[in-house]
């Protein structure tokens, strides 16, 4: 069965107050190359895509993108750094002793300081999360591969008719073939005949006995 390289493929599922979506693009190439665009927490997911990606697909370049939105109002995760904030507070100290600084090192300071508070879009880790993205990855790989099934399927009738209209310009050709080479030469005793003028008749006679001259049964057997 051919099958097109390029497909497409993508699935929804609701997700708390928010919303998963998972694409799969396929495009023609070579080799098999996948390429996958998952959140962090999820990056465990990628091997057993790659895998489900192998089983339906042998060529092509495979790009899968899972996006977890979250709901109106919801803001993002705040990640503390606990090893960069002791890590400040003890160089702070350290300074404050050898610079003998007056001041107090406290929350404010540090939480202030880069890298200690981040705020993030990314989901949390939950395997429910990763199961409902599993499932749908399934979905939106299936839903590709039908899709290059059925652009293969429409590309091989088309060649299938195109294969066949060129049998039939030569099978009409052929038919043609005897009398074209007839037809060549009453043209060329015609245009010679409308140069000669007056002379036609006595070029008609020396045609007729030109013992060079070929037949087209001559020619047939040549």
């Amino acid at each position: 069965m051919i099958r097109s390289m390029t497909g497409f493929g993508q699935k929804h599922a609701p997700w708390q107050d928010g919303a998963v979506t998972v694409e799969v693009r396929s495009v023609n190439h070579r080799f098999l190359e996948i390429a996958c665009r998952l959140p962090r927490p999820l990056h465990a997911l990628e091997e057993p895509f790659k895998k489900a990606v192998q089983q339906r697909c042998t060529r092509g370049r495979i790009d899968m993108t899972v996006s977890v939105q979250g709901g109106k109002g919801r803001g993002g995760l705040i990640n503390l750094d606990q090893a960069m904030a002791k890590q400040y507070h003890q160089a702070l100290r350290r300074l404050k002793t050898s610079l003998k600084l007056p001041g107090s090192i406290d929350v404010a300071l540090i939480a202030g300081l880069r890298d200690v508070l981040t705020v993030s879009d990314q989901p949390p880790e939950d395997p429910q999360l990763a199961m409902l993205v599993h499932q749908l990855a399934e979905e939106a790989l299936d839903q590709m591969h039908a899709m290059r099934q059925r652009e293969g399927t429409a590309l091989a009738k088309d060649m299938h008719g195109r294969i066949q209209t060129l049998k039939d310009h030569r099978l009409a050709v052929a038919g043609r073939a005897p009398g074209l080479l007839q037809e060549g030469f009453e043209r060329m005793k015609q245009r010679i005949g409308t140069l000669l003028g007056g002379g036609l008749r006595m070029f008609q006679g020396c045609i007729k006995n030109w013992p060079c001259m070929p037949t087209v049964a001559t020619l047939r057997k040549k």
